[in-house]
């Protein structure tokens, strides 16, 4: 079992991890937003562009001419914006398997210290791994049955904490009653 202040040392560094992956979202989702306000502005300015340049249509070449030149500057536009959403989600989802891996460290390694390390698989046959799973399972088994064990006296403490104040209320509505 892990003393008191081992305990807290966890759920402190847990906690920390939490609001720093909180921080980590609010920083991809602040990224995301300066993307999208970016594409939105320039694609008000191509926009912009091409009413103006709309407005010098003649005949049927030059709007042939000015079709062809808007769609390459979306197509291209498009491109960009996908290339760089791209990357944006990659490094968001490099960033949050980092976190979430340093706290899946922070929260084995207490169990590292009952459970111990585990089996070389090279230098051992398949039988010591089973063992050692074995072994694992049942420390869980015990790990789970003590923390039962300590919510039920928990509960009863709680039930006879509030119990004695419950039996003058009903005594005296008894006397109320008589």
């Amino acid at each position: 079992m892990m003393s008191p202040e081992q305990l807290q040392a966890s759920q402190k560094a847990q906690v920390s991890q939490w609001f720093d992956l909180a921080d980590k979202s609010l920083d991809e989702a602040e990224k995301l937003m300066d993307l999208h306000l970016s594409a939105c502005r320039e694609s008000l300015k191509e926009m912009a562009q091409c009413c103006q340049s709309a407005c010098e249509i003649h005949d049927m070449p030059s709007a042939w001419h000015w079709q062809s030149g808007m769609l390459k500057p979306f197509a291209e536009q498009s491109a960009h914006y996908g290339a760089r959403l791209m990357g944006l989600a990659s490094g968001t989802g490099r960033e949050f398997s980092r976190s979430l891996e340093n706290q899946w460290q922070t929260l084995t390694q207490p169990m590292r210290g009952v459970l111990g390390d585990w089996p070389r698989m090279d230098s051992k046959s398949p039988e010591a791994a089973f063992d050692y799973l074995r072994n694992t399972m049942q420390a869980f088994d015990s790990v789970w049955e003590s923390a039962r064990q300590n919510l039920q006296q928990s509960q009863q403490a709680a039930l006879q904490a509030v119990q004695p104040h419950k039996a003058p209320a009903k005594a005296a509505q008894a006397r109320k009653s008589s």
